[in-house]
């Protein structure tokens, strides 16, 4: 009989050990802020109107008169264009303010009416290589 309340008591005091906890706070300077990090791209190119859109400022990029402008509309001739209905190339790693710098590639690379591979949100990549290649045409 004492060797079982022995081992109950041995049981129970094992468990209580068990549920002890422990807190240790540190207060000391904050860590370094995290750096930025781009999740998402800032531009689209347009093939079908040989232009860039971009995203967070809601601004067409274009040509008008041999001068590239931006304006929160396109012109008369393209109203009725949709850019999230229409095909468009996603421009990553670029956040400047002049996406055209690569507009000789990216029209001979995405030129109108191409039918080129598309993931599954109908929209191809330009990963930001601006070399030509990483993209096959069907």
């Amino acid at each position: 009989m004492k060797a079982i309340k022995l081992v109950v008591a041995l049981a129970m005091f094992t468990s209580y050990s068990q549920a002890q906890v422990s807190v240790n706070v540190s207060i000391g300077a904050r860590p370094a802020p995290a750096p930025v990090v781009y999740t998402e791209a800032r531009y689209y190119y347009l093939p079908e109107i040989e232009s860039y859109y971009d995203i967070p400022n809601r601004q067409y990029v274009y040509i008008d008169n041999g001068v590239w402008v931006r304006r929160a509309s396109l012109p008369v001739v393209y109203s009725r264009y949709n850019v999230y209905s229409r095909p468009r190339v996603v421009v990553e790693n670029y956040y400047g303010n002049a996406p055209y710098t690569y507009y000789k590639g990216h029209k001979a690379k995405y030129y109108k009416g191409n039918k080129y591979k598309k993931d599954h949100k109908h929209h191809d990549h330009d990963r930001g290589h601006h070399s030509g290649r990483g993209h096959d045409r069907d």
